[in-house]
């Protein structure tokens, strides 16, 4: 055998497919314990094909019911696509609740160049854990674990770049309604990120007569700092 020969490729899962009546599209995949998240958009990135794409010919499918098959030829389209990437982050953190917690997400992007589809690496992110006590039922048996989270300061860095953020979308005229801890993303250089300005709110975090409204975004800040303890 050759010792340039290619990796022996690495199973992995389609767990799922959230898309939107003529809109975008991420699939999610699982690899050894790792989630890849492989978005399509409407809106290819610049230095790619912007019309007739692959990734656009699966988002018109994918929005129609009646097409059974195009989630499985989109999974069959992407399984040597995402093999480096497997190669690359796909890992075993463990079967304990907090390496489950921690796995990190790999976001990738599918899009075509000269008529060919290929796969984009967009970064990894992580979302802030959480302090909460969970409930875990093991075979009728029940435990309590407590997750620590991370540590005050890293909450307090990240917390105060998020006011920053919000503030420069206030500025700008932008609203992000849901304004919770869940859509606030972590990359690996320990920087905050929002997401989701889909027009929601969550309650508990946001006033359902402010949602959508610079106050109420305010108000989800307010949320966001108690959550946290700070």
């Amino acid at each position: 055998m050759s010792e340039h020969a290619d990796p022996s490729p690495i199973t992995y899962g389609l767990l799922q497919c959230d898309s939107e009546v003529g809109g975008d599209a991420d699939v999610i995949l699982e690899a050894r314990q790792t989630l890849f998240r492989v978005q399509l958009r409407c809106q290819p990135p610049a230095d790619y094909d912007q019309v007739n794409t692959i990734e656009g010919q699966f988002l018109s499918r994918l929005a129609g019911s009646e097409d059974e098959n195009a989630l499985d030829e989109l999974g069959i389209l992407l399984r040597p696509l995402c093999q480096p990437f497997f190669h690359t982050h796909a890992q075993v953190y463990g079967d304990d609740l907090e390496s489950h917690l921690i796995n990190p997400e790999i976001i990738l992007q599918l899009v075509t160049k000269d008529g060919q589809s290929r796969v984009l690496e967009l970064g990894l992110i992580k979302l802030i854990l959480e302090r909460m006590i969970y409930e875990v039922d093991v075979d009728g048996t029940v435990f309590i674990c407590k997750l620590g989270g991370m540590d005050y300061d890293s909450f307090a860095r990240e917390y105060d770049q998020v006011k920053k953020i919000l503030d420069c979308l206030h500025r700008n005229k932008i609203i992000w309604g849901d304004v919770k801890a869940g859509n606030v993303l972590i990359d690996g250089q320990r920087d905050a990120w929002v997401v989701d300005f889909g027009g929601k709110y969550t309650k508990g975090w946001v006033s359902e007569d402010l949602r959508e409204t610079i106050a109420g975004g305010l108000e989800g800040l307010q949320s966001l700092h108690r959550f946290l303890h700070l």
